[in-house]
């Protein structure tokens, strides 16, 4: 029997309010972070489910994939992981848009703000996509969820995780994080080729987590000083981490977080060795 991705989930059971959280906290966080069980057990999606797109059309995901393998990615404005991807990431979609159909899935705001808070409504939802659209010059379609986030709980709830389905809807593979660029090339390859035969699965973390540190100074400005202020609260050491990034402008931001990571080792193996 087929496992269907999100029938299961967790977090389907989430109320709206609970989903279409107001404040970021570490336990947001830390659920951010990885795949849920049903997640990982699962082995398709309903490929005849509708979805609203941002340009006004209303098709099945089966439509939208043109009978090509489909590639999903889950994204938000106030998301750094999504937005220190968003170059490498398109610049492989386009080199591969023959192979497959590509959309982004615009979910609940990853980190809400004061300029940025969480929409309650569906015409604030599509003002948001607009300006991730427009200010990053999203050329794929960009799918508009609605405000209980349907569609995102049966991906899971991750604020920039990756699906790729076939035409069918079976899970060929999923990344946590769509600036895992090594395993999405690799598993695109793959498919090409044929010889992606059952569902692969990344989790890495680190070097996704680090390139979307050297982002996330100038994504939760624009988000709004709450949103930074909920990070130093919830995750301190992220909070400093990105506040280091932030003064390292002469660096490009695709490098800051490495940097700044290894600035606070040396300033902590420096303290360690005083006392």
């Amino acid at each position: 029997m087929l496992n269907v991705l999100g029938m299961t989930d967790p977090e389907a059971k989430q109320t709206d309010s609970e989903y279409r959280f107001e404040h970021f906290d570490l336990k947001i966080m830390l659920s951010d972070m990885r795949f849920s069980k049903a997640a990982m057990i699962s082995t398709q999606i309903d490929m005849q489910r509708d979805v609203q797109l941002l340009d006004g059309q209303r098709l099945s995901l089966n439509a939208l994939s043109q009978g090509k393998p489909l590639i999903l990615v889950t994204a938000s404005i106030t998301c750094p992981m999504t937005i220190s991807s968003l170059a490498d990431l398109t610049a492989l979609v386009d080199a591969t848009e023959d192979a497959f159909s590509v959309a982004f899935v615009y979910v609940r705001e990853a980190h809400p703000g004061d300029h940025f808070p969480q929409a309650q409504d569906m015409d604030t939802k599509y003002n948001y996509a607009r300006a991730f659209r427009d200010q990053h010059q999203i050329k794929q379609a960009i799918i508009v969820d609605d405000l209980s986030g349907g569609l995102h709980k049966t991906l899971d709830t991750l604020p920039n995780s990756l699906h790729m389905v076939d035409s069918q809807g079976m899970i060929l593979f999923q990344s946590l994080w769509s600036g895992d660029l090594s395993a999405i090339t690799n598993a695109l390859e793959q498919v090409k080729k044929g010889e992606l035969k059952q569902k692969t699965i990344s989790q890495k973390m680190v070097m996704p987590f680090l390139h979307g540190a050297g982002y996330m100074h100038s994504v939760l400005n624009q988000a709004g000083k709450s949103a930074y202020r909920e990070l130093m609260w919830g995750a301190p050491p992220i909070w400093l981490l990105s506040k280091t990034a932030g003064k390292l402008g002469f660096i490009k931001p695709w490098y800051r977080g490495m940097v700044a990571f290894l600035m606070m080792i040396v300033v902590l193996m420096f303290i360690a060795i005083l006392f």
